[in-house]
């Protein structure tokens, strides 16, 4: 009886010694382990949320810009590279704003990955020069519309705004002194000035009659090819006396002549003059 008695109070202490082994260790890993995890958890999602609030204008960016991406195969930017610069940025900060970790499953790679979003990279930068990047592509395909068969209306309005042409006249049918206008092959508009650059006096009723010889002659073709084709024929009388073209430089589908009195000097700045404002976007 009484070992019996003994017994039943050695399970009770021993039940009791259980459970208070499974309290202690239920609080232990409470306190220990689940505390500290929960805790981890909630620092790592609220630098989590930063990241992703300072990067949301990168995101935006970044799709902008693979739009332009994917729409890029027909066009061609008058500077080729700007679009290899765009591919280039697009590529090197999109992990900012794709590589943004999941929370892992054990506390101390949550601790590692809450201190990487802490020094996560300052997007304001790059979301900077990616914008800048697409403005330069942007600008670039204009830059090419712009050059690629303009209206008579377009040329006249770029060459009034070069400082030493005086005037501007666009050739007709009627009086197109070489008779290429509208042809097959050649010209879809031609545009003469006149340059205070020119100081010799050249004969003529007006400007189309005075010719290239007045200042230079714009002639716009439908595709490059055409303006190529007239560029190789003009060198063909280059330093040929009285049939000296003058100077003539291709511009996407323009020809840019400039009077054969000018100095080469002259010649050159004058080109040049005129390629930028053509390359004016506008």
């Amino acid at each position: 009886m009484k070992k019996e008695k003994t017994k039943k109070i050695g399970m009770l202490f021993l039940s009791l010694a259980i459970i208070l082994v499974s309290l202690v260790s239920s609080i232990t890993y409470y306190y220990v382990v689940h505390i500290p995890h929960e805790n981890a958890v909630d620092r790592f999602k609220i630098q989590k949320n930063k990241v992703i609030d300072q990067t949301k204008d990168l995101k935006k960016t970044i799709s902008e810009a693979e739009k332009l991406i994917s729409q890029s195969k027909d066009k061609k930017p008058f500077k080729t590279e700007t679009l290899s610069d765009l591919k280039e940025s697009v590529e090197r900060y999109s992990p900012i704003v794709n590589d943004i970790p999941s929370t892992p499953k054990k506390t101390n790679d949550i601790k590692k990955e809450t201190l990487k979003l802490k020094k996560w990279p300052n997007s304001e930068k790059q979301n900077s020069d990616l914008k800048g990047k697409i403005t330069s592509y942007s600008n670039s395909l204009k830059q090419t519309d712009q050059i690629t068969n303009p209206t008579k209306e377009f040329v006249i309005n770029k060459l009034n705004q070069v400082d030493s042409i005086t005037e501007t006249q666009a050739a007709t049918e009627d009086n197109d002194t070489n008779g290429n206008l509208n042809k097959p092959g050649g010209y879809t508009n031609a545009i003469v000035f006149s340059s205070s650059l020119v100081t010799e006096v050249v004969e003529g009723s007006d400007l189309i009659d005075k010719g290239t010889s007045a200042g230079g002659t714009i002639e716009v073709y439908a595709n490059e090819n055409d303006a190529k084709k007239r560029n190789n024929y003009l060198s063909s009388f280059d330093s040929s006396g009285f049939l000296n073209p003058g100077s003539h430089t291709v511009l996407g589908t323009l020809v840019i002549r400039t009077a054969s009195s000018l100095t080469a000097t002259q010649q050159k700045q004058l080109e040049q003059n005129i390629t930028t404002r053509f390359l004016d976007v506008e």
